[in-house]
């Protein structure tokens, strides 16, 4: 009973003694910023030239860093991809808007190391995880009206891979960020056409990191 009860005050003990360490290596964070995307996009062994798009990005940071360098972070990112076509004559596009809910699991290293440091550099990469929530077809100058695209055939998920820069002003683990990543998908957009179309996109993003305490 007695060794019990040790037990148990010890576990308390280190419990109060480490959690305060725990949450001095969390930190929770926003950003928010502008998307370029487009596709690559193949038929038949021959490539096809698409436009790029200009979108969004506002996305949710959770951050725990597992050295003095290294931290993994998970990111909950609302972000609008797709691409535009132009025509022969100039004005005249079409195209496809597409939002996603990504989550991108990554690795990250912060240099310098140590909580002192002002300005550091930000380098991360990692697997990213998408569903789509919408998908639109643009029409072309003069029609009217936006086509949905059919759910048989626009794949839902998406599994990419993001890998980017950045830097951080502020000491410990917060602070003001700005990275820019770029986010390659694995999978093609259409599942049943023979053409083969996969999301590509710029991502620039401004945020704060806020360290738990």
């Amino acid at each position: 009973m007695r060794t019990t009860r040790t037990a148990g005050l010890l576990t308390a003990a280190m419990w109060f003694t480490v959690s305060p360490c725990l949450a001095q290596m969390m930190s929770l964070g926003v950003k928010g910023g502008l998307t370029v995307s487009n596709v690559t996009a193949e038929a038949s062994g021959t490539s096809i030239d698409t436009d790029n798009r200009t979108g969004y990005n506002v996305v949710g940071v959770l951050a725990m860093e597992v050295s003095p360098i290294v931290a993994i972070e998970i990111d909950g990112q609302l972000v609008s991809k797709g691409f535009r076509i132009s025509g022969s004559t100039e004005g005249i596009t079409s195209g496809l808007d597409l939002l996603y809910l990504d989550f991108p699991v990554l690795a990250r290293v912060t240099v310098p190391a140590g909580p002192d440091r002002l300005l550091a550099a930000r380098l991360f990469a990692g697997p990213s995880f998408g569903f789509r929530i919408t998908c639109d077809i643009v029409p072309f100058e003069g029609q009217t009206g936006t086509g949905v695209c059919d759910p048989q055939q626009a794949r839902s998920l998406d599994v990419g891979v993001m890998a980017g820069a950045g830097v951080k002003v502020g000491r410990g683990a917060g602070g003001l960020i700005l990275d820019v990543a770029v986010d390659y998908g694995m999978f093609d957009i259409d599942e049943t056409s023979s053409l083969s179309v996969k999301n590509r996109a710029l991502v620039v993003s401004l945020g704060y990191l806020f360290p738990i305490i």
